[in-house]
């Protein structure tokens, strides 16, 4: 069962049609005139329509275009009192099923109703399809992009812990070779003792020991003026 939309301005014909699709099952609306088929097409999706060629206020290529501007997966079959060559090759061109040239036999047009609404199927199965699998796209994609942030923040963390450690184990070691005054715990004496150590372990040598603790080279050498040290 699919609904079908049936353009003609002969009222006997869009009688008969129509008997004839609703006896095979379907839904059919009828328009007598372009314009309300317009209409129905703007508020309807139809799987197929038929459509008369020539009518006094438009033609079947006017109802074609505004259902394939409304919904392109419907199916249009226009037809003709007139048949030639050229207004099939006008119809499929633009976008047209097909064409049946009257008097339309029930037969022919059960056949194309048939084979217009299989090929509607198709197209609205397919584009289901393409629809789904850009959905599946994007959910992919931002779980793709919320694993990566999660993943750099837990790199940065990482980072951060191993320079904490590397910078604490550096102290460790420095501290271990330094002797604390049993009197106090003061800061400015503990760092003076660590940078004498570390020249010392250094031979002298200011930039080595300025590695080796860590700092830059004018921060040392502040140091080493106000510890009076002797130049290497």
């Amino acid at each position: 069962m699919a609904n079908i939309l049936l353009v003609d301005d002969e009222k006997s014909l869009r009688i008969t049609l129509s008997a004839f699709l609703r006896q095979d099952g379907h839904i059919v609306s009828t328009a007598e005139n372009v314009n309300e088929a317009t209409e129905l097409i703007e508020k309807n999706k139809f799987s197929c329509i038929f459509s008369d060629i020539l009518m006094e206020d438009g033609s079947g290529i006017d109802v074609l275009g505004c259902a394939k501007k409304n919904t392109p997966s419907t199916q249009v079959i226009l037809i003709t009192g007139y048949p030639n060559l050229d207004t099939a090759t006008d119809a499929l061109r633009l976008g047209a099923y097909d064409y049946l040239t009257k008097p339309v036999l029930k037969d022919s047009l059960l056949k194309i109703t048939k084979a217009a609404i299989q090929y509607h199927s198709v197209i609205e199965n397919n584009q289901n399809l393409i629809k789904e699998a850009n959905e599946t796209r994007k959910g992919l994609t931002s779980k793709l992009r919320d694993q990566k942030m999660e993943l750099d923040s837990l790199n940065k963390s990482v980072h951060q812990q191993f320079d904490s450690n590397h910078k604490k184990a550096i102290l460790d070691a420095a501290l271990t070779q330094v002797e604390l005054p049993d009197e106090c715990l003061n800061i400015d004496i503990l760092n003076d003792n660590i940078v004498r150590k570390a020249l010392l372990k250094c031979q002298n040598n200011k930039q080595k020991t300025a590695r080796y603790l860590c700092i830059s080279r004018d921060v040392l050498r502040s140091k080493l003026k106000h510890l009076n040290a002797a130049e290497s």
